[in-house]
């Protein structure tokens, strides 16, 4: 068991009670904006959020707005009162931020390129950015930041008190596959072997840069580099008709992920794999938060 800065000592059952009013922390208010506060105001259409965007602009707005308050809001409030400490991990960071940048885009796109270039995926045509594609990227970013403060800024931080570095990132991971089982087109090994590395380099990122905004915007631009080639995005294909390019898939599934999209494709894991390697080989874990 590892002790905290304040000498506190943190036990699995408390651990698990601290994520669960966390995370209720977050989804009590979500379900208040979404099932009293906005039809009060008349502004729940139930209209997708690519349609609501141009349809009910307002409506769109401070549904997004209303999600973002809510979820930074709501980890702050647990930050503050069930673990009891400040929040470095919000605290802007401009180069490591960067780095979450260049990786979440280059890692992903290596894959695709690859592909691409080989023929396994085709450019079709070049519609561009559209308004639906603007609601796609609000709706994956919200999602993006709820996920990271639930898996990084919650699980990964109470275990690693709890068991240490090495076996919170492995049940971090094993949780965060878990949490996308159910996914559209996402069954069979490879989306469990896939979403299990793809959750321990994130944590393992998190662990040497530990800030919220430097793993969000890795996960966000990943997931957006797929979105806008008009490849499947974890499963999701309501959204490919919005993306700004528009490309189909030609060959095996193992190799171009089918209907699962590029993190299915068998060089996603290959490619996290040499990434967990280097992030192995690179340092130390950077100053944590306790």
């Amino acid at each position: 068991m590892v002790s905290t800065s304040a000498g506190e000592r943190l036990g699995v059952l408390g651990a698990i009670l601290r994520i669960a009013a966390g995370i209720a922390l977050i989804l009590l208010p979500l379900l208040l904006l979404k099932l009293i506060i906005l039809p009060a105001l008349g502004l729940r259409s139930g209209l997708p959020p690519y349609e609501a965007i141009s349809v009910k602009p307002l409506e769109f707005t401070l549904t997004l707005a209303g999600n973002f308050v809510c979820i930074l809001g709501g980890y702050a409030a647990y930050a503050r009162y069930v673990d009891r400490r400040s929040m470095p991990e919000l605290s802007l960071r401009g180069t490591p931020t960067l780095y979450g940048l260049a990786s979440g885009v280059g890692l992903i796109g290596f894959v695709m390129v690859l592909l691409y270039v080989t023929g396994y995926y085709v450019l079709e045509s070049v519609p561009g950015f559209r308004l639906g594609a603007l609601a796609v990227v609000g709706v994956v970013t919200s999602i993006v930041l709820l996920e990271e403060l639930v898996f990084r800024g919650m699980i990964l931080t109470l275990f690693r008190r709890v068991w240490g570095a090495p076996v919170a990132l492995v049940v971090q991971a094993l949780l965060f596959a878990a949490a996308h089982v159910f996914n559209d087109n996402w069954s069979g090994l490879m989306p469990l072997v896939s979403t299990v590395l793809i959750g321990l380099f994130w944590g393992a990122i998190y662990l040497k840069y530990p800030n919220i905004w430097v793993i969000a915007v890795h996960h966000a631009v990943w997931n957006l580099t797929i979105f806008a080639s008009g490849l499947p995005l974890s499963g999701e294909t309501a959204w490919r008709p919005f993306a700004p390019l528009q490309s189909r898939m030609v060959g095996p599934e193992l190799i171009t992920g089918g209907l699962g999209g590029p993190e299915l494709s068998f060089l996603t894991p290959v490619v996290i794999v040499l990434a967990l390697v280097y992030l192995a080989r690179s340092g130390r874990e950077g100053k944590y938060s306790s």
